[in-house]
């Protein structure tokens, strides 16, 4: 619609079809660089050429400088790449550990994760889930511990920092991290229903009510409504 009218417009369509040329070269350069190397090897054959012709040889300094500075440029590492790594490593690990016949192999990713970066929150997290469904909550509590110092406002690790600390008998603690918790998620049901299932579910041991724990029953309606699967887990787990 708008042909008749290029000479005005030339400078809108430029910036349109270098934008997209851009992104083509882009996203062919990206997905399909080790199968352009051939072609590229090719194209370099004129350099080199170039290379060896005495009247070039003016250039051959400013050649070298910049082979050397792309080189050295290609192999800077990146600044974030042992964070990113951390992540990924953590990431598989919890997607493993849905699997319970995949613990070992998740186990095996939270420690890689743990050799780049030992005071990995997330990491100590995931060991700590993991130890607690093996049965083995005393180990699993020194990994919440140096979760909690590097993620004290973490609503769900202190929840199962509890469930950890629950299921090595230490009820005292347990109901002060689930006063944490409420206390980070105080519209959240679950924290609650928790220490009404600690309360209700203990005798004999010694125990006192968490600060919060009256507010239990004007919860529980919104527990059966929103979350009832989740509500029903962690009372099972503290009865």
């Amino acid at each position: 619609m708008t042909l008749d009218a290029w000479r005005r417009l030339w400078f809108l369509y430029a910036i349109a079809l270098t934008y997209t040329f851009s992104i083509v070269v882009f996203y062919v350069f990206a997905r399909y660089r080790f199968p352009l190397v051939p072609v590229l090897l090719l194209s370099a054959a004129g350099g080199i050429a170039a290379w060896r012709d005495p009247a070039a040889r003016p250039r051959r300094r400013w050649a070298f400088a910049a082979l050397v500075r792309a080189g050295v440029l290609a192999n800077l590492p990146l600044a974030s790449a042992r964070v990113d790594r951390v992540a990924h490593y953590v990431n598989i690990g919890n997607a493993l550990l849905l699997d319970p016949a995949k613990r070992d192999e998740a186990a095996a990713f939270y420690e890689k994760a743990l050799r780049d970066s030992p005071g990995s929150p997330a990491a100590h997290f995931g060991l700590g889930v993991l130890l607690v469904q093996k049965d083995r909550p005393q180990e699993a509590i020194a990994h919440y511990q140096t979760a909690v110092a590097g993620w004290p406002d973490n609503a769900d690790l202190r929840l199962n920092f509890a469930l950890a600390l629950a299921a090595a008998g230490d009820n005292q603690r347990a109901f002060d991290e689930l006063d944490a918790a409420a206390g980070l998620h105080p519209g959240d049901p679950t924290a609650y229903l928790c220490s009404e299932s600690c309360c209700s579910g203990n005798r004999g041991r010694p125990r006192r009510a968490p600060v919060r724990s009256w507010d239990v029953r004007s919860v529980r309606l919104q527990a059966d409504v929103r979350r009832p699967a989740e509500a029903g887990r962690y009372g099972v787990l503290f009865s």
